[in-house]
């Protein structure tokens, strides 16, 4: 299983703990910064191999994680990489907690969003889930300590319910 993390470069500092994360996880993951490949093309200024380093990242992962700040709203390559993933990989948008559900453009008001740590965590078991662990509250509270760098995106201050996400979710990809 690999998950691709889509972000605005300014977000990188956020999008390397859910790499780093995930890693720990024992989750293969897409991330830019770590892409040796990606980072030559990309200091080549050769916008057609981004594209294609982009696009075999997409195809060879099963997850998009897209995280979605004021920075991403405004991206050129955010969008795109969403657009290509829809009928490639389940989508999952990590929603700041500074941006509202009325701001959300279209294309990602169709995913599911990962609002709070709480989502974070019922994510996170689906794919342990689908990697054959099984994952309970202990391990949540385990785990909790590792997100902390995360308290500044995510909405941490508040216990939502379970949420109804990943309700259309086909986590076996064939």
């Amino acid at each position: 299983m690999k998950i691709f993390i889509s972000h605005q470069k300014n977000d990188s500092d956020y999008a390397k703990v859910i790499a780093n994360f995930l890693r720990e996880q024992s989750i293969e993951v897409f991330f830019d910064k770590d892409e040796m490949n990606l980072q030559s093309i990309d200091r080549h200024n050769d916008p057609t191999n981004v594209v294609l380093a982009i696009k075999e990242g997409i195809q060879n992962s099963d997850f998009m994680i897209c995280i979605v700040s004021r920075n991403s709203l405004n991206s050129n390559w955010v969008p795109f990489e969403l657009g290509y993933a829809y009928d490639r990989v389940n989508i999952f948008a990590l929603r700041h907690k500074n941006i509202i559900e009325a701001e959300l453009p279209d294309y990602l008001r169709i995913v599911d969003i990962i609002r709070t740590r709480h989502d974070f965590f019922y994510f996170l078991k689906l794919l342990k889930n689908k990697l054959g662990f099984d994952f309970s509250l202990e391990d949540m509270n385990k785990y909790e300590y590792l997100l902390l760098p995360l308290a500044d995106i995510l909405r941490w201050d508040i216990d939502l319910p379970i949420p109804n996400i990943m309700h259309k979710i086909n986590i076996s990809k064939s």
